[in-house]
């Protein structure tokens, strides 16, 4: 005998489910029984498989390369309240200021008789300031609301004539300078060299220096929250902490390898990291400076350029070894190395101020911008991509644990 199966119908009113426009939202019932979706787990661990797989397959860092320097470029600097303008220095002594948006030339000037070798923005983007081998420190317009400089910034054409400047103002030094940084609450700057030398812009002379033992101080750069604090490191394979208070060194550090570059987290005033000539980079914290709180050691050859992004959650690198690499920072090893056959060295490397992407300058006389997250789609993304990345993000997250997912996560 055949069975007979009854249906019960499912009644709708499709006045519920028929979106009057393209905007509205989609009406999705969804029930969290869990005996209803015994397989979830399952499917979201495939689904997070194939998201992490897929992000390394579309993986495309690389955007642009600005080509016009005629030597190395071995000096960066963002500006603050400027997002889009990157300052670079090479070592024909030449200094440019970049649009990243549209990749264009804004102004370019001969700064020095030999190379660039510091790079800074006052924090408010009034000013740029530059400092050489030829013992003198000069003081550049940056400031868009200036007459002289509005036509400047306004212009979008890529291709327009590339306006060449002069210096505000220039201080004469007694010896050269290796390196410079401004206070970021007053209108101060840093300068290495001989001495570490602190300067008033409105003086020509600086108002104390400080020296403890080293020869020469090869980088400084000041403390973004406890703003008096600076930190160098010295040929002597040192690290310098000085109080501009007390006018004083505070703390001193002895390394088995000399350090290229230090750089001061932008959230916890306390964390710096180095980048050292044993091809790591350490971690100090200020409170405790007997051993460094994190290193990473990935790379093959000397360090010679590290910034932290302005969220203070990462790390890049840039290498004798021509590679760039980027670090979370609680990971000892590194989530993405970024190289092209034709660069070389990489002597400076640099975030943007919205941390989405990164400029690096080598001594083939190219800068060249990169997506701070490899697989970032640019341009307009709708609303329902949007929903998908994260979701997306999520599994991700969830499933990050996981020897499959970590294994294609690590492989850079």
């Amino acid at each position: 005998m055949s069975k007979k199966f009854s249906f019960t119908p499912i009644d709708r009113d499709p006045k519920e489910f028929t979106r009057q426009r393209s905007g509205d939202i989609r009406k999705v019932y969804h029930t969290q029984d869990a005996n209803q979706h015994k397989f979830q787990q399952e499917r979201e661990y495939t689904r997070a498989l194939n998201s992490t797989k897929l992000d390394k397959m579309f993986a495309k860092p690389f955007i642009a390369a600005f080509d016009s320097h005629t030597d190395g470029v071995y000096t960066l600097s963002r500006v603050p309240q400027l997002l889009p303008y990157m300052l670079a220095g090479d070592g024909d002594g030449v200094l440019k200021l970049w649009h990243l948006g549209s990749q264009k030339e804004l102004w370019t000037a001969r700064a020095h008789q030999g190379r660039v070798r510091g790079l800074c923005a006052e924090p408010n983007g009034s000013y740029a300031i530059s400092c050489s081998s030829d013992k003198t420190i000069k003081l550049w317009n940056l400031d868009s609301k200036d007459e002289s400089m509005s036509s400047i910034h306004a212009s979008g054409d890529r291709f327009a004539k590339i306006a060449e400047i002069t210096p505000l103002q220039i201080f004469p030094g007694d010896s050269l300078f290796s390196g410079v940084d401004h206070h970021h609450k007053k209108t101060q700057f840093v300068t290495c060299g001989n001495t570490v030398d602190m300067w008033d812009v409105h003086r020509a002379q600086p108002l104390h220096s400080f020296q403890w033992g080293a020869d020469s101080i090869l980088s400084v750069k000041c403390n973004y929250i406890d703003t008096d604090v600076v930190a160098s490191t010295g040929s002597d394979r040192s690290i310098v902490l000085y109080d501009c208070r007390v006018k004083s060194p505070l703390y001193k550090i002895g390394m088995m390898h000399m350090n290229n570059s230090i750089c001061w987290n932008p959230q916890e005033g306390y964390n710096f990291i180095v980048g050292s000539e044993d091809t790591n980079l350490y971690t100090f914290d200020m409170r405790n400076l007997k051993t460094p709180s994190m290193v990473y050691s990935d790379h093959v050859a000397a360090v010679l350029s590290v910034d932290y992004s302005p969220t203070g959650k990462e790390v890049v690198s840039g290498s004798y070894d021509k590679t760039i690499r980027l670090w979370d920072i609680n990971e000892s090893k590194s989530k993405n190395i970024y190289s092209t056959k034709r660069m070389q060295h990489v002597f400076a490397v640099q975030y943007s101020g919205d941390s989405k992407y990164i400029c690096s300058g080598s001594d083939d006389a190219n800068l060249r911008m990169w997506k701070a997250v490899p697989n970032q789609k640019l341009g307009v993304i709708d609303k329902r991509e949007i929903e998908k990345l994260d979701y997306h993000t999520k599994l991700k997250e969830k499933f990050n644990q996981i020897e499959d997912i970590k294994k294609f996560q690590n492989d850079s």
